[in-house]
């Protein structure tokens, strides 16, 4: 059996709930589960693009504002000086 955990929302979210659950004829909790299960997703491949970022800048592997406008012109990509 799955572990439970409860959730409290309010009425305006339960409705939209509701009404969603109702047009994809799935139940609520599915759809909870999918939302959440998506942000994870979505948050932890953003947090680990951070850490990569992060990781580049410790190691020195950094360029300047100007050096990557000057790199963007180059690709044809219109950047404000």
């Amino acid at each position: 059996m799955q572990p439970v955990t409860t959730v409290r929302f309010d009425l305006k979210i339960r409705e939209q709930l509701d009404k969603m659950a109702e047009q994809m004829d799935r139940p609520r909790a599915w759809i909870i589960k999918e939302a959440v299960a998506q942000y994870l997703e979505r948050e932890t491949w953003y947090l680990a693009e951070v850490q990569k970022g992060i990781d580049d800048m410790e190691a020195g592997r950094v360029i300047s504002h100007d050096e990557m406008a000057t790199r963007l012109k180059a690709k044809g990509f219109n950047v404000a000086s």
